[in-house]
């Protein structure tokens, strides 16, 4: 017996005599008294033996128990909410996503394009390249819509996507005046009249767009778990876990690349433009993991796009000088070769409402096999390849999106 509140706590009904005799014992009748008294409560007499019942406890003690039990005095931890996958996380319908990305463009490739020097003695006073400066960010968008299919036997959806990616143009600005006394020259060609000016302007830009049409397959949650909610009532609640999805499908991504350099002086000009354009085409494969925690998820999606690229640049050189005929060239070439395109992304987003979720992550983009600009230039027709697809460049940045379904 422990004591509650001052009294005693109920007991459960107490033999303190077994059958001794088929006739109640006069000597058990005593003793089950004393017992009896010392507990305070009464008994009773049976056909086996004598029984105590215990003293129920006082009407205060009862009302001290229930007040103590109230829920609101109880330091309870506030529960999440409660959702199932059914009403939340339906993956059927229609679905979308809207992104706006701010990449930037790496530099790579850097070639020299002016050299100022002394117009008396020819030394060398400084030179800048293609790549003085970073590119602008740069804001892009990426737009998904889908269409689920079904659902297979081993309880994965089927869903056809159609992506847009790009928008994005990267442009660079740079020029350089020369100090009294001094000349700019390109190395392009040294020798060449028409570029031996006071002042160098040059412009670099690039353009990317891509379209991708993929068959996506992916996991779906595990089944809802019963929880009981404090008020005893019984609801589903969608588990946690990681979804993986298969990407398989075809992509087309076209990237332009032009730089511009421009020599002033004051008795001679020259211009010199080259423009290279990518069209890659291939089999696009990729993935995708997501961590689902009630309504926070985060995770990875990439793609990797082993394709053919038809590559294609033209080149344009014109000028002016004294006692020299107008410079005024042109050539063109193109390529049929290999190339790749591959992004990852990283993302984390919180599911609003059960159509509606927003999304943050960081972006990268890469493109191989093809033909930038810088690497075409052949002002001084030197070159007895007029195209070279050998360049690469490099994207990365912020991407904020908004998905939904119907």
């Amino acid at each position: 017996m422990r004591a509650l509140s001052g009294e005693w706590q109920p007991l459960r009904l107490g033999r303190v005599m077994q059958r001794t005799s088929a006739i109640w014992s006069p000597v058990g009748g005593v003793l089950a008294a004393c017992v009896a008294a010392v507990l305070g409560g009464s008994i009773r007499a049976g056909d086996g033996g004598v029984d105590v019942i215990e003293r129920l406890p006082a009407p205060e003690a009862v009302a001290d128990v229930a007040i103590g039990m109230r829920l609101d005095e109880m330091p309870l931890l506030e529960l999440p909410s409660v959702v199932s996958s059914a009403d939340w996380f339906s993956s059927t319908g229609w679905y979308g996503g809207v992104e706006v990305l701010f990449f930037d463009r790496a530099r790579t490739n850097r070639k020299g394009v002016g050299e100022e020097r002394n117009a008396t003695t020819g030394a060398i006073i400084d030179s800048f390249t293609t790549l003085p400066i970073p590119f602008d960010l740069t804001p892009g968008a990426r737009i998904t819509i889908g269409d689920w299919i079904e659902r297979d036997h081993l309880d994965r959806d089927r869903s056809l996507e159609l992506i847009y990616y790009g928008g994005f143009s990267f442009f660079q600005r740079d020029g350089r005046n020369a100090l009294p006394g001094d000349v700019i020259i390109t190395p392009l060609d040294p020798t060449s009249p028409y570029f031996v000016g006071t002042t160098y302007e040059t412009t670099h830009h690039t353009l990317f767009n891509s379209l991708e049409g993929n068959f996506r397959l992916g996991r779906r949650l595990g089944r809802d778990q019963l929880v009981m909610s404090p008020n005893g009532t019984w609801t589903r609640r969608a588990p946690r876990g990681f979804l993986s999805a298969l990407l398989i499908g075809t992509r087309v991504v076209n990237l332009n690349d032009s730089f511009t350099l421009a020599s002033t002086a004051p008795d001679r000009s020259g211009d010199y433009a080259v423009d290279a354009q990518n069209w890659l085409w291939g089999l696009n494969i990729g993935g995708e993991l997501v961590s689902r925690n009630e309504f926070f998820f985060w995770g990875l999606r990439g793609r990797a796009t082993p394709s053919m690229n038809f590559a294609a640049t033209q080149q344009v050189a014109t000028g002016t000088a004294p006692a020299e005929p107008p410079l005024d060239e042109a050539g063109s070439a193109t390529r049929f070769t290999a190339g790749f395109v591959g992004d990852l992304s990283l993302f984390a987003g919180w599911q609003i409402t059960p159509r509606f979720a927003i999304k943050a992550g960081w972006d990268f983009l890469w493109l191989a096999g093809i033909a930038t600009a810088p690497r075409q230039f052949n002002l001084d027709n030197t070159r007895s390849d007029p195209i070279d697809p050998g360049g690469q460049v490099f994207f990365n940045g912020l991407a904020l999106s908004c998905e939904g379904r119907w």
